[in-house]
């Protein structure tokens, strides 16, 4: 979330103190605030002695976002500030697609200006001249209506993929905060949990000690993937649990995966994940532009999509639903899983 108008001059344990004022619901966490830094320059005062102010962003537990996009304002012993939904759509410099940054393009170079190939955006004569403007990616798509620069807040393909930040925003993840010197998903109520608890982690392997004792594998483990070994009645194998972020870059992240496959190699594994990436393979009705890497990252290395048809989308939110979680498997596991479903009455 984006806090508007904070006097300048403001800590960061000033304003946690301010938002814990706001009458917050009972179901709102007292630890309930993940990341918060200033964002944006400053603006300056006006001439009867203003404060100078900046924005901020912060990290809301979801049931206090879910509280201040209702009230839409907060307040503060320094006034009323405008609060809006933080979300960032990476586009790459080179080519101009959504969805990823320059660094990791193959893609031949175009003008994000005049749609030309024959220059990059830096050196387009036509920067100024607006009426001379056309969208490289409205242009790629056949879209007539293409006289705006490509990341125009009123190009179609970009509130195309502004849209898609939203949907894939899943805000009901657990929610985790620090007691002591560890994180902790506050309220399993006897469950354990196996995860990188030294900083705050995005995956973690939910279980219950009556019925299963795992092991921990701590390096292979980060906050982004989860690893143990578990003995399920005859049956040796190693979970993994994985989480990528919607935006995060692909081929930054799997190799973390690569290595893990690595070292069990031989070995039953299954990996549960929200991959956050959208393809007809597991069933959902398009592939994004993310697919084909993921596609590619299991054929290579000969894993089995145990995901079936028919079952409920895996995300829901009120924008919209999807199939962004996978369960992949070893060819050795295959046969130990069965009944695989999406339950409804579990988040």
């Amino acid at each position: 979330m984006q806090i508007m108008d904070v006097p300048e001059h403001t800590t960061q344990e000033q304003l946690l103190a301010e938002l814990s004022k706001q009458n917050l619901p009972a179901t709102v966490s007292e630890h309930f605030t993940g990341k918060m830094f200033k964002y944006g320059c400053r603006n300056r005062g006006n001439e009867r002695g203003g404060n100078d102010t900046t924005s901020w962003i912060v990290e809301l537990h979801p049931a206090a976002r879910a509280h201040f996009v209702k009230t839409e304002r907060i307040y503060t012993t320094w006034r009323s500030h405008n609060i809006r939904d933080f979300l960032l759509v990476f586009r790459c410099y080179k080519c101009q697609r959504f969805g990823y940054i320059a660094k990791f393009c193959n893609s031949p170079r175009q003008c994000g200006f005049c749609a030309s190939t024959d220059h990059e955006s830096r050196d387009c004569e036509a920067r100024e001249d607006k009426r001379a403007h056309k969208c490289a990616n409205c242009t790629r798509s056949g879209i007539k209506e293409a006289n705006h620069h490509t990341a125009e807040s009123v190009c179609p393909i970009y509130k195309h993929h502004l849209q898609e930040a939203i949907n894939s925003t899943n805000y009901e993840e657990p929610y985790v905060c620090k007691v002591a010197n560890a994180y902790k998903i506050p309220g399993l109520n006897g469950i354990q949990c196996m995860a990188r608890k030294e900083s705050k982690f995005l995956s973690a392997i939910l279980y219950n000690r009556d019925h299963i004792r795992p092991l921990f594998v701590p390096q292979l483990s980060t906050g982004n993937i989860v690893v143990i070994s578990a003995r399920i009645r005859t049956t040796q194998v190693f979970l993994v649990s994985v989480y990528l972020p919607p935006y995060s870059d692909l081929l930054a992240e799997l190799p973390a995966l690569q290595r893990i496959l690595l070292a069990t190699a031989g070995h039953k594994t299954v990996i549960g994940g929200d991959f956050n990436v959208r393809s007809t393979l597991w069933f959902d009705h398009r592939d994004d532009n993310r697919a084909p890497t993921l596609e590619e990252f299991i054929a290579t290395n000969n894993l089995a999509i145990i995901n079936r048809p028919g079952t409920i989308p895996t995300f829901r939110s009120p924008n919209g639903c999807s199939y962004i979680d996978i369960t992949l498997t070893t060819n050795s596991a295959i046969d130990d899983l069965s009944r695989w479903t999406v339950a409804d009455d579990l988040t």
